[in-house]
């Protein structure tokens, strides 16, 4: 049985036993949003909080962290 899913290119990154083959889409008009919630009273531990602020700061355009100005 064969399965196919899209995944963003940073999931490639992820370390899996799966075999998996990764056929690349370069389209302009191939997008996909990826959205991080939390509920506004949730406690954030502090690993969280560094999690949601890498994340948000992140370029995912060239997939490497946010170059400091």
């Amino acid at each position: 049985m064969w399965r196919v899913g899209l995944a963003p290119a940073f999931a490639r990154r992820s370390v899996t036993q799966a075999p998996i083959a990764w056929i690349p889409v370069d389209s302009p008009d191939c997008r996909r949003t990826v959205t991080l919630y939390w509920g506004a009273d949730s406690y954030l531990s502090t690993t969280v909080q560094l999690m949601r602020t890498t994340i948000a700061n992140w370029d995912w355009t060239t997939g490497e962290p946010q170059a400091n100005h």
